[in-house]
């Protein structure tokens, strides 16, 4: 019974965060939260090979494009839409209710179509900017971070509709869901980071990450939504790229 529901739990994680053709489970949402980092670690998997088979001989722009174009395929560009709206709303001067009225729209205006263009030239300036073996690290690592990222802003936060999909994160994750995401994450970068340091790094600024957008969001949203999760994804993906880059600096890597 339990194996069965920790099952249900992670292919639910599978079939709303990848374009993977599983059957959807609701049942198996709330659970499957927990299980959002290692959606992360199959991506981040993805990308690893890619780097190391696929697009090992072609130059580091090309590659950190094509890295980047596959992620968005795997994931359907979910989150990439949610940023779009995000930066549409976030940038107006207007009331929180009008803000959320904007999340809703489905066309993109100029905020969010600068916003996108910005974060994924953002994604490339980075990833080439690393050098071995903390590019190799970063690739497999940065969808981990931003799917932990997600389960702790939907802890930290609180939803600003009663309904929609930012509720149903919010009131479903317990805090031992979120304690069992976080130990996923830890061991996953135990496995694949290059130290202690690194590890305790990554999940504190990860942490700080989410923090900060919560409040954010509640002060120009009122609360949580699927779009500004979404947009906290890709945002936490780049903070931990830059604390990547950062902490080979300072260590002299």
């Amino acid at each position: 019974m339990w194996l069965d529901k920790q099952i249900k739990g992670l292919k639910s994680a599978f079939t709303l965060l990848t374009a993977l053709p599983l059957t959807p489970n609701n049942t198996g949402l709330f659970n499957g939260i927990t299980f959002f980092p290692l959606v992360g670690f199959f991506l981040g998997f993805i990308n690893y090979a890619l780097h190391v088979i696929l697009f090992s001989g072609l130059s580091p722009e090309l590659e950190a494009t094509l890295i980047i174009g596959v992620q968005f395929v795997l994931t359907r560009g979910l989150h990439w839409d949610g940023l779009m709206d995000t930066f549409d709303g976030l940038f107006v001067f207007a009331k929180k209710e009008r803000r959320l009225e904007i999340l809703k729209n489905t066309s993109v205006g100029s905020f969010g179509m600068f916003g996108c263009i910005f974060c994924f030239l953002a994604f490339v300036f980075l990833l080439v900017s690393l050098e071995e073996p903390f590019k190799s690290i970063a690739l497999f690592l940065f969808p981990v971070a931003g799917r932990l990222a997600l389960v702790e802003l939907a802890y930290i936060g609180q939803p600003a509709k009663k309904d929609g999909l930012g509720s149903l994160f919010l009131k479903g994750l317990s805090r031992l869901g979120l304690l069992n995401a976080t130990l996923i994450t830890a061991l996953i970068f135990f496995f694949i980071a290059p130290s202690l340091s690194f590890i305790i790094c990554g999940l504190f600024i990860t942490f700080i990450g989410s923090f900060f957008w919560a409040k954010i969001c509640n002060r120009y949203f009122g609360g949580i939504t699927g779009d500004l999760l979404g947009a906290h994804l890709i945002l936490s993906e780049l903070l931990f790229l830059i604390t990547t880059g950062v902490y080979t600096k300072l260590s002299g890597a």
